[in-house]
């Protein structure tokens, strides 16, 4: 078997285009110095009251389609020039010819746009327009609950929101027509990804990085890591057979001695018995984290685990640095 990868698609930024009717919120066109429409123009959400869930996710709904079918188009314009160029095709020739080719498909920021989407439906979330229209902030009156602890509600949206692009996603087909392979681990996309999207319903601020594979959104989970596997364990893992990342941070103190050994132990024996893929561990102090953000030359022996990746904290750029220091420190 072989995974022929891909990008990850940014249900964040999807949700803003629903909103706005495919215009950017950032981006400009060079000939009318407006909004870029980038997608087919739709109709954006209107008015000033506060945003109906019912409308938001039908606009959701169709914007997903559409970026479905731009995602998958991608892919195979990459994956074609990849075998035109000799690399894939030339490794292919070591294989066995029954080797099987999976496409690869996945998304990033897919709690924060679950979390917005809670939010709209059970707070109040009313749309900020700068001077051109464009829906640029949100205020939010009331709470609502969030991915990554246990509730129902939030879980039941994260989980129907993924089951959505995988099925959107499989409707188009692949270069090769092979089997389809979701993912849910953007592999440190989410830092990127996160400075092209705006302020988002949920209350997660302008430009800042989105919450990694399939974790909470950052310091939304406020029930420990107990709540987050029980939430994760809800999504449709069946149709994800491309992986799932969640990532947890831990303080020193928890798996410290037999005691903590033994803590750490049956958290991961609940994990397997929940079936769910994939956890990878920070046990670091976040004060440990700052000091070697500020003092490079005293830390460069301190690995950090990123996104499906391990790395040296130090040689990490400034905004995943950021991103990992936002992440929830569970502590006892």
């Amino acid at each position: 078997d072989m995974q022929v990868f891909g990008a990850r698609a940014n249900l964040a930024k999807c949700l803003l285009y629903a909103i706005n009717g495919g215009k950017d919120e950032l981006l400009k066109d060079k000939k009318t110095g407006l909004p870029m429409q980038v997608s087919p123009e739709f109709a954006p959400v209107s008015g000033d009251g506060a945003l109906d869930y019912a409308e938001v996710l039908r606009k959701y709904e169709q914007m997903m389609t559409w970026l479905a079918g731009l995602y998958v188009n991608v892919l195979n314009t990459i994956h074609y020039m990849h075998d035109k160029y000799c690399y894939e095709a030339l490794e292919m020739a070591l294989h066995d010819t029954q080797v099987r080719r999976f496409f690869a498909t996945g998304v990033a920021g897919l709690s924060c746009a679950a979390d917005s989407l809670s939010a709209i439906k059970y707070a109040k979330v009313y749309p900020v327009r700068n001077a051109e229209g464009i829906v640029t902030d949100f205020r939010i009156e009331g709470d609502y609950p969030k991915y990554g602890n246990n509730d129902d509600r939030a879980d039941l949206i994260v989980s129907e929101l993924t089951a959505r692009i995988i099925e959107k996603a499989e409707s188009y087909k692949g270069m090769l027509g092979n089997k389809k392979l979701p993912a849910l681990y953007p592999v440190s996309s989410n830092v990127p990804q996160g400075m092209s999207v705006a302020a988002l319903p949920s209350g997660r601020r302008a430009w800042k990085p989105l919450a990694d594979g399939c974790s909470p959104s950052q310091g939304q989970d406020k029930l420990g890591p107990t709540a987050i596997i029980q939430s994760l364990s809800k999504l449709p893992h069946e149709c994800i057979d491309g992986g799932t990342l969640l990532n947890i941070k831990l303080t020193p103190a928890i798996v410290n001695g037999a005691e903590g050994k033994s803590r750490l132990s049956a958290f991961i024996k609940t994990f397997i018995d929940l079936n769910v893929f994939h956890v990878q561990f920070n046990v670091v102090n976040h004060t440990i984290l700052r000091k070697a953000q500020l003092n490079p030359e005293e830390y460069k022996s301190l690995l950090v685990r990123v996104a499906g990746y391990s790395a040296y904290f130090v040689e990490l750029s400034k905004e995943i640095q950021e991103d990992i220091l936002s992440r929830t420190a569970h502590e006892l």
